[in-house]
């Protein structure tokens, strides 16, 4: 096997055996990036005399009885003479290979594999490896280089500190860190009462309770998403009742939905726990439509959907709140809301609105356009005396 190159990169496999079948894969790589190629290389075996004597046909069987079996007897003519018989002893032949002449170098010749990262070998000529062991030295040398000149610095930097002791300009203070002992009654801090995860909807104020224990009193710090959170007016903690601290979120919007996590600690230790805060983005997906209806029809319906399931929603005619009674129906299916208006009058002509009632603000809102009965004068009637 050998690598040429004449604008052109060829590998060469001499005197192929069954063992050279396989995957070649080839790799061309420049600073730029690499690219890969692969084949498959499959060796079909010489056919020999025994193969082919494997392929003749063989001879039929002739019909016979059944229970017989079939032969034929021939006779042999003895010869008269019989001649003596040579016997020839054959030598052992020897395998003569005779190497082909080639124009390559001994360098050249010489060849190495290496294992890859995909498990494939790949072979590489002695001046292949030559340039590699130069570049491995050369990075040898460079890193050598950088150590001796890291040392040398070090070293200057350390003559010039013990020369400005000397001189008295530099004084570098010795601090002995003060000792931290613990007495028997000291106690770690001890979650009695942990945080819950809370799902709540905008604008709604949501509060996180810890009740912990410890000697001395622990001090809490909470967090939202790992980040010590700073008390403002909207939130604040505070501690309601013995070992209780609360954390208070007012007006919660969809930017507040995070992980909370307190965190107790005294001088004999720390705790934490945590929970989750869901802010429900509450909208309608599908909202209230204009609906004609005539007097004296039997029913009327609206219906709107919102965007999460289970809202509480409530009703409203002309912005004043009704409820569900002989006149008005209302049901809710999940995500969906309805409002059934019985019996249709004039006075039923007014907008209709469904409101979130968590949030007033968030609503939707059609109007219910009543037809009145129209009256034509059959006859007058007239007075006589």
């Amino acid at each position: 096997m050998r690598l040429r190159y004449d604008g052109i990169y060829y590998l060469e496999i001499i005197d192929i055996k069954l063992y050279d079948a396989g995957d070649v894969k080839v790799v061309a790589e420049n600073p730029e990036g690499t690219a890969e190629h692969m084949v498959k290389i499959e060796i079909t075996q010489k056919e020999d005399f025994r193969s082919i004597l494997r392929r003749v046909p063989e001879p039929k069987a002739h019909d016979t009885e059944h229970g017989r079996v079939s032969f034929e007897v021939v006779k042999v003519d003895r010869p008269a003479d019989a001649q003596t018989k040579e016997v020839v002893k054959l030598r052992k032949t020897e395998r003569v290979i005779h190497e082909k002449s080639t124009e390559e170098t001994d360098e050249l010749k010489s060849k190495f594999k290496r294992r890859t990262e995909e498990g494939y070998y790949e072979a590489i000529t002695a001046v292949e490896l030559k340039s590699r062991r130069k570049d491995e030295s050369y990075e040898d040398m460079l890193r050598k280089r950088k150590e001796e000149l890291l040392h040398h610095q070090k070293l200057l930097s350390e003559a010039k500190k013990k020369k400005d002791l000397e001189e008295g300009k530099l004084t570098i203070p010795t601090i002995k860190p003060e000792k931290v002992q613990l007495s028997p009654s000291m106690e770690a801090p001890t979650i009695l009462e942990r945080i819950a995860s809370q799902t709540v909807s905008q604008t709604e104020e949501v509060r996180f309770r810890v009740r912990v224990v410890g000697k001395p009193e622990p001090e809490c710090q909470w967090f939202k998403n790992g980040i010590l959170l700073e008390k403002t007016d909207r939130i604040y903690w505070f501690w309601p009742d013995d070992h209780v601290c609360e954390l208070v979120v007012r007006d919660v919007t969809a930017e507040d939905s995070a992980s909370i996590m307190v965190k107790a600690m005294n001088i004999a230790g720390e705790i934490s726990s945590q929970a989750f805060l869901l802010v429900q983005v509450i909208t309608f997906v599908q909202q209230l439509e204009d609906v004609e209806a005539k007097e004296k029809d039997t029913m009327v319906t609206f219906e709107c959907e919102t965007s999460e399931p289970f809202v509480k929603v409530k009703w409203l005619k002309n912005n004043a709140e009704i409820f569900s009674g002989d006149k008005y129906r209302m049901h809710s299916d999940r995500k969906v809301h309805f409002l059934s208006v019985l019996i249709i009058n004039m006075k039923d002509d007014a907008e209709y609105s469904c409101a979130v009632i968590e949030d007033d603000h968030i609503r939707t809102t059609a109007r219910l356009n009543v037809e009145g009965w129209q009256f034509f004068v059959l006859y007058y009637i007239t007075f006589t005396d």
